[in-house]
């Protein structure tokens, strides 16, 4: 019955979101530094899924796109490029505004 309700759910959604925190300081595996994290799924059917995972003060993001639906997908890449150089414009002008009051 979950993996039925699942299934649908996920069937008739078209974009999904998923925002992880990861650790706030550096780790190792086996000795081995981990550099950066970054997670994904494979086989749900949406044309757009789009993971965040913050780690040691930086965020990576994982976009994971149909290329029927996106044909274009390295456009959308670069958007998105923009789109998140305007936000940490505008949270550090904000971060600096607070820090003035």
């Amino acid at each position: 019955a979950g993996a039925f309700t699942f299934r649908r759910m996920f069937a008739n959604t078209t974009i999904s979101f998923s925002n992880l925190v990861g650790p706030t300081e550096k780790i190792e595996l086996c000795g081995h530094p981990v550099v950066f994290i970054a997670p994904s799924v494979y086989g749900v059917p949406q044309a757009l899924i789009v993971h965040y995972q913050s780690y040691n003060n930086t965020i990576k993001i994982v976009l994971s796109v149909d290329e029927e639906i996106f044909p274009n997908y390295s456009q959308l890449l670069d958007d998105f490029v923009e789109s998140f150089g305007l936000i940490k414009d505008a949270a550090s002008r904000l971060s600096e505004s607070i820090k003035k009051e």
